[in-house]
This record gives structure tokens, C-alpha cells and sequence, in this order.
């Protein structure tokens, strides 16, 4: 892992897994809920894993512009993959100091079968942490992209995601296409005062403008940018931590005809920001 260190925040990176944010803390407390030992049994429920595509992927397969594309089946009981292939990923560092680091992966199609580039751009700033991803097509052809974060946050006490309606989902945790308005718990939650220690699993459109884009999580506040039009939330009974998951489409967009492209050379750019609350969360 590589640390990085300023004034009172502290983060550890793994460029050989991911470029996964395993751990970021503030004045020595733990902000990302962190792994106990380097060999995590689920990974993606620590830190900030990047998931390309995030959550799943109907039947581990779909359709881009007339030909069919096979994922593998990583949720086999369910019949669909899940969570992407790069949080096993060995980025190359390609330039860092004390308080940055950028990692950059190329893919020529083991991780998503069409040619591209991640880099990730991390740095800590005065006020928090700051992550900022761009995907670009090294392709000759056109390819889907859509982009997510498994952000899980420690003993998080009261949160509040911006979440505006929720995705009815199928057995398999598919959505249906069906949009529904939240219940007393979900706006609880969208109002500021989800509850700890309590379970939590949906999808979520986010709220309109900047608010949308805002969640705050105990101390801490969650900004992303623009691009990243819904939530995914998840949190088991009896335990202390959440995943506040920002994604860049709805779940199994893949399959979506309206799923985003990338022209060949064209790139797509998000940022993350996790700060105290209160230290300037504008961007």
C-alpha cells in the first residue's frame, strides 16, 4: 500500500488491487471502515473499491451496438455477474508525493472487453480527501461505460443520502424498471436521519441539482460530481458501518440501449470528495 499524509487526514492505496482507497482517516479515526488483514473476505465491503460496471449485470451478459458480450457469472445463485472485474486490478503508479498519487491501468479487454485506460487521480487537501477518475476509449469503436465506488463508511450514527425514489427489483436484485416512491425509512434517510445499526439495501435515482450529489455521513461529508445520477445504499443488521455507493447510471444500465458511450478517444471524468462537514463542501 502506498500512504499519503496532510495535516490531520491520513489514506492508504492499493495500486495492485484496484487503486482501492483501503484505508482514510481524520485526526486518526477512521472515516472508510478498514479491512482487519490485507486477505479481506469481501473486499468490496471496505474502503472505496471501483466497480466497472457496478452492482450486476443480468445473465453475466449484454448488447452493444449488435454484438453480445459475456461477463463472468461472479453471483452464480443469482445468474448474474456482480461488482466488475477491476478491484482485482494492478495499476501502475504513475506519479505521487507525499499527499498524491496518480495509478493507470491499461486495459486491452481482461477486465471489460473493450480497450481502455483508467487513471486515478488521488490526493488529500487540506479538508479531506479527493479522488478523480477519468475512463478513456483506446479503442477504434464506440464502448459502454458506466462507473461505480462501494464507498464504505465506519460507525457512521446518523446519515443522510439524497435519495429520491427507488428502483423496484426483481428476486435476483434486478431492477424491474419500475421507479417507487420511498417509505417512512427511506425518507428518513433522505431527510438526514437514517438510523445505525440497521438494515439497508436499495437502489436510488439521486435528488435534483447540486443537493443530489451530497450525502453526509456522521461527521463527514460524501460530494460527487455530476455524472454520478444514483445511489446505491446497503448496510447489514447489527453493524456499525454503510456502503454509500455513487454510481453513474441505474443497475444493469449495460443492458439499457440509453446506456453511455464513448466515441474512440473520447473521455469520461468523475470526482469524489470526503470531507469534515462544515469545511467546504462546494466544489
Amino acid at each position: 500500500m502506498i500512504e499519503l499524509g496532510r495535516g490531520d487526514w491520513t489514506a492508504a492505496i492499493d495500486p495492485e488491487r484496484g487503486a482501492q482507497v483501503l484505508r482514510l482517516r481524520h485526526r486518526g479515526r477512521p472515516v472508510l471502515r478498514e479491512p482487519e488483514t490485507p486477505l479481506m473476505a469481501e473486499p468490496v465491503l471496505y474502503g472505496m473499491p471501483f466497480l466497472f460496471p457496478p452492482n450486476r449485470v443480468a445473465d453475466g451478459r449484454f448488447r452493444f451496438d449488435g454484438k453480445t458480450y459475456e461477463l463472468p457469472l461472479t453471483e452464480p445463485a443469482r445468474h448474474n455477474h456482480i461488482h466488475g472485474l477491476f478491484t482485482g486490478a494492478a495499476f501502475a503508479v504513475a506519479e505521487g508525493g507525499p499527499s498524491h498519487l496518480t495509478a493507470v491501468l491499461e486495459n486491452s479487454g481482461e477486465y471489460f472487453p473493450f480497450p481502455c485506460r483508467v487513471t486515478m487521480r488521488d490526493r488529500l487537501e487540506e479538508n479531506g480527501f479527493r479522488r478523480e477518475t477519468e475512463i478513456k476509449n483506446t479503442g477504434a469503436a464506440d464502448m459502454p461505460v458506466q462507473v461505480g465506488f462501494h464507498t464504505a463508511f465506519a460507525a457512521p450514527g446518523d446519515f443522510l443520502a439524497p435519495i429520491a425514489q427507488r428502483w423496484e427489483t426483481d428476486g435476483r436484485y434486478l431492477p424491474t424498471g419500475r421507479l417507487l416512491p420511498l417509505d417512512s425509512g427511506e425518507r428518513d434517510i433522505a431527510a438526514g436521519c437514517g438510523p445505525r445499526g440497521v438494515r439497508v439495501s436499495g437502489f436510488y435515482t439521486a435528488q435534483a441539482g447540486g443537493a443530489g450529489r451530497l450525502a453526509r455521513i456522521g461527521e463527514f461529508c460524501y460530494q460527487v460530481s455530476e455524472e454520478f445520477t444514483e445511489w446505491v445504499l446497503f448496510a447489514r443488521e447489527g453493524e456499525s458501518w454503510i456502503c454509500v455507493e455513487p454510481q453513474s447510471g441505474p443497475v444493469n444500465q449495460l443492458n439499457d440501449p440509453g446506456c453511455r458511450r464513448l466515441s474512440p478517444g473520447e473521455s469520461l471524468r468523475l470526482w469524489q470528495r470526503i470531507t469534515l462537514k462544515g469545511s467546504g463542501e462546494k466544489e
